[in-house]
């Protein structure tokens, strides 16, 4: 009888702790890590998820929303993930794949860009709105509010890339000296997008005051166009704080950037990947709609970074080395 009972009670102990070890399995799935950024949101997430006992399933879609469509499918099928935190290539491209996820009792997490049409748990982002608020709000003072203007965005269906130009747009539509040239898309959020595009502007329109990019390497290209044009004292501004920017605003090439701080991005989504895996529901500061639901959000703070205070916010802060921005 007593070996019955120690077969049962084996069977029953290995039987939860496998439930227990599927549960605590989530999926982190960047869009890509092609920028310098994503190496820092890989491994702070993986750090804070080892910490806290989650097994992960990793994975980058290269930018293919198809490649990310097969990657969600992997790690439900496959991976048997109770979380899927997930990075959209598009924000408007997956919703089909995230219900089918629900229906198989997987939470959703957005991270750093919000999910449309689609029953997402909880978003967890930079306060991308406030970024281009900054931006827009330095530019006027740099320009005393009369001058014309260049947006480049990321991706023309991108959520981080909206917020950002609605806060541009925001500050800038109450001046009417501030002229829109336009706004312009890029796909891959690449330096040599935003090359050519300021390029092409520059053959039409060479009075530019203020180029305000999404992040910082359509800045970087942007500034590489106007150096070959011969095109000074115009206002740049990006977002990212890459390095290479922040050696450009110490070399004065670059007026702004914006820091957008990956580690606490990165450690509370895991967190927040770990208490919905537990079956808790952590905190949040507001609701966005996005077009189906209203997902709980988080949202990390951001820092304007010029030369005068790049000391304090970068360097003290960890994020880039002394040695690295003014080593070269």
């Amino acid at each position: 009888m007593w070996k019955k009972f120690f077969i049962l009670f084996c069977f029953t102990f290995f039987f939860v702790i496998q439930s227990f070890s599927q549960d605590l399995k989530v999926a982190f799935i960047l869009a890509t890590e092609k920028e310098q950024r994503y190496k820092k949101d890989k491994f702070y997430f993986l750090d804070e998820a080892r910490k806290l006992g989650l097994d992960v399933f990793f994975a980058s879609a290269d930018n293919s929303v198809d490649l990310q469509k097969k990657l969600i499918k992997r790690a439900v099928d496959d991976q048997k993930v109770s979380v899927l935190v997930i990075q959209p290539v598009d924000s408007s491209s997956i919703s089909q794949e995230i219900e089918y996820a629900k229906s198989k009792g997987v939470k959703i997490l957005a991270y750093d860009r919000i999910i449309y049409d689609a029953s997402v748990d909880f978003y967890v982002s930079h306060d991308s709105k406030l970024v281009g608020i900054i931006q827009a709000r330095e530019a006027v003072k740099f320009t005393d509010g009369k001058g014309k203007y260049v947006i480049l965005a990321g991706g023309r269906n991108h959520s981080v890339a909206k917020q950002i130009t609605s806060g541009n747009l925001l500050i800038l539509d109450k001046y009417p000296g501030m002229k829109l040239v336009g706004i312009f898309y890029h796909e891959n959020w690449d330096e040599s997008e935003s090359y050519r595009t300021m390029k092409e502007i520059l053959k039409k329109v060479r009075d530019i005051n203020v180029v305000l990019a999404n992040n910082s390497s359509l800045i970087r290209g942007a500034i590489k166009a106007l150096a070959e044009e011969g095109i000074k004292g115009v206002f740049t501004a990006g977002a990212d704080a890459d390095l290479e920017n922040c050696r450009m605003i110490v070399r004065e090439e670059q007026n702004l950037d914006i820091l957008k701080p990956i580690e606490p991005l990165a450690r509370s989504a895991a967190r927040i990947a770990y208490a919905l895996a537990t079956g808790k529901t952590p905190n949040y500061s507001e609701k966005l709609n996005n077009g189906k639901v209203e997902v709980k959000v988080i949202l990390i703070p951001v820092e304007p970074v010029t030369i005068s205070n790049i000391d304090e916010v970068i360097i003290k802060s960890g994020f880039h080395s002394r040695e690295a921005i003014y080593g070269q």
